[in-house]
């Protein structure tokens, strides 16, 4: 049980370092591909509508 429990807290320890990251940067490359790409697909919906 202490395994698991020391695996788990490891884990979580992960996840809160790259929230942390995360929250403090403003803008990164993969975010600006996201928001490009879903701009693309909101066009090619609007062309397809008209």
């Amino acid at each position: 049980m202490v395994v698991w429990i020391m695996f788990f807290l490891f884990l979580m320890s992960i996840e809160v370092f790259v929230l942390v990251n995360k929250f403090g940067d403003e803008k990164n490359d993969y975010d600006s591909i996201i928001l490009h790409q879903k701009d693309v697909r909101i066009k090619m919906l609007n062309k397809l509508s008209e």
